[in-house]
């Protein structure tokens, strides 16, 4: 029964005897939830499972998996423009998700990401 007493620590007990029973460990009785459901912060708005749009006081920031891309005043519309584009033009965000984030028509979007694409050209 169990392994060779010179060798084993376990040669007391078997692993696959018919009353062994795994050992609890103090405090298991209290399950708590490994995965709590969580709350978005006032302000924030879910672009995509990437990508999210925060503002706080007259600021605003869009976090790509958690890096701060570009930050700005919340009045500032060239800036929340220049947001919107970098996050299409970069892949991060489809059109659709920019503009229902940003309260935008997916018109004005594509008509600002050809803006400020043709604005570059000229530079």
């Amino acid at each position: 029964m169990g392994g060779d007493p010179n060798l084993s620590a376990f040669s007391s007990f078997s692993f696959f005897g018919a009353g062994w029973q795994a050992p609890v460990m103090a405090g298991a009785e209290v399950h708590q939830d490994l995965f709590p459901e969580s709350v978005l912060p006032t302000g924030t708005t879910v672009i995509n499972d990437r990508c999210l749009l925060r503002t706080e006081q007259d600021f605003r920031i869009v976090l790509v998996s958690g890096i701060v891309l570009p930050q700005y005043a919340a009045d500032d519309r060239m800036a929340e423009a220049y947001a919107i584009v970098s996050l299409v033009q970069q892949g991060w965000a489809d059109q659709k998700e920019v503009a229902r984030s940003f309260k935008y028509s997916v018109h004005s979007v594509r008509r600002l990401c050809s803006a400020i694409i043709s604005a570059r050209s000229r530079c």
